[in-house]
């Protein structure tokens, strides 16, 4: 039998490759699932944007580089052309004259701060410096070892006492008269000179002129050379400490409505007439009230104690200024149900030590704000009246801190509960601008 030649080659190489140490070459492979892919079929769609996005990405990247390498070639000759120690000093050359201009501008800062509350405390008594000039045209050029003229609060202190310094002479002119006449042994000035008061009228310090005068009756049947304000009564009211305390609050550093109401304790403490004096009552409490909702809880408390120990402090000015405003006069107190919420306030207030005995006080509050049908103006300015007297009745500072507090938590309830009607001095609704009475006075 012949064998074929072809076969005879496979047999030859299948020997060969077996004697050299290599496998066969399988003519086909195992493949996975599915219908093998031939590789004459064409690319799909999806592969050729893939591909095309991939080439886009390669050549951002191949540029964010070179531009990253050409800022690093040119911060290295800018470095190498300017030596480290000569840049360094260039650096601390401009940070000093940046530091001096800065403090520059917070001395001018402060400088026309002090200009501008200068000369809105000096235009509340412009009037009354004037009058003093008049009077004693050779007061203007007195002069005063302690004045300051670089704080305009210590300046204002030294005009005040300038004024001050007149009355006295004018009330030392008029004391023996007044002392000596009978029909004036029991009228509105009770004269008595302190051992320890100073004779000199420019060492005549504010405490001591309050102290040595004591209000006693509020008729308008004295002389016309009396002093009609407060101020003229008892010298400047204290409100200074009260004003920095304020501005020591983190939230209210920057708050316009402290500034105004200094300007508007002032003015009202130099005011003789029934109309301006019950404007100023009403924008001070409304001012104290946009204080309080300035602040957040925390600073609330403080900023409530910081008000009432001003409050305290000026007590007789206060009383007088009502007496001026000439409020309406309390009613007694109606025999009716009370709510809820106003039993819980009154049992506020009667579990302070000093209002123990000011129920019927109490149950006139609850009458105004829930009972009564009258205006607002005859609302608020009996509710005036009735918190002045609770007020006169605290016979220490913490009572009268637990009384505005009670207040200010019962403004903040009946403001939640939408009560701004009968709520007025506490509330909401007569403190609009337009209200009707407030801007007819």
């Amino acid at each position: 039998m012949e064998i074929d030649d072809g076969v005879l080659n496979a047999i030859n190489t299948i020997a060969n490759d077996t004697s050299t140490g290599t496998a066969p070459v399988l003519t086909q492979q195992k493949r996975g699932r599915g219908r093998p892919r031939l590789m004459e079929t064409p690319a799909s769609k999806r592969t050729g944007q893939n591909r095309e996005n991939q080439r886009a990405a390669r050549e951002r990247r191949q540029r964010y580089i070179f531009d990253l390498e050409s800022k690093v070639r040119q911060l290295s000759q800018a470095n190498n052309a300017v030596p480290a120690q000569a840049l360094f000093e260039q650096q601390q050359h401009r940070q000093s004259e940046f530091q001096v201009r800065i403090a520059f501008l917070e001395s001018e800062c402060t400088r026309l701060q002090n200009e501008a509350d200068a000369a809105r405390i000096a235009s509340l008594l412009e009037i009354e410096g004037k009058k003093s000039v008049d009077r004693n045209p050779t007061l203007e050029h007195a002069d005063v070892d302690f004045v300051c003229t670089h704080c305009p609060l210590c300046t204002t202190s030294t005009q005040h006492i300038r004024i001050l310094a007149t009355r006295v002479a004018e009330l030392e002119a008029v004391a023996s008269p007044l002392s000596s006449a009978p029909s004036f042994s029991s009228q509105i000035l009770d004269y008595s000179v302190s051992p320890q008061r100073p004779t000199s009228a420019l060492s005549c310090e504010v405490s001591n002129f309050q102290n040595s005068y004591t209000v006693v009756d509020t008729s308008n049947n004295f002389s016309n050379n009396y002093p009609r304000s407060s101020f003229e009564l008892f010298g400047m009211p204290d409100y200074r400490n009260a004003i920095i305390s304020l501005k020591k609050i983190k939230v209210l550093a920057n708050c316009k409505h402290v500034d105004e109401l200094c300007s508007i304790l002032m003015a009202q403490a130099n005011c003789i007439q029934k109309k301006p004096m019950r404007w100023y009552i009403v924008r001070g409490q409304t001012l104290i009230h946009m204080i309080l909702d300035h602040c957040t809880m925390l600073d609330r408390q403080a900023a409530i104690e910081i008000l009432s120990r001003a409050r305290k402090t000026n007590l007789h000015h206060e009383n007088y200024q009502i007496t001026i405003a000439e409020f309406s006069p309390l009613l007694s107190p109606l025999q009716v149900e009370r709510d809820e919420h106003t039993a819980t306030f009154r049992s506020v207030l009667t579990a302070i030590e000093s209002l123990k005995n000011a129920d019927d006080i109490v149950d006139q509050i609850s009458d105004i704000i829930h009972v009564y049908k009258e205006s607002d103006e005859d609302k608020f300015f009996r509710l005036i009246t009735a918190f002045n007297r609770l007020q006169n009745m605290c016979t220490s500072f913490e009572d009268y801190t637990k009384l505005m507090v009670a207040v200010e938590v019962g403004r903040q309830i009946l403001k939640a509960a939408g009560v701004a009607h009968g709520f007025t001095v506490y509330g909401e609704k007569i403190f609009v601008p337009d209200h009707s009475f407030i801007k007819n006075e």
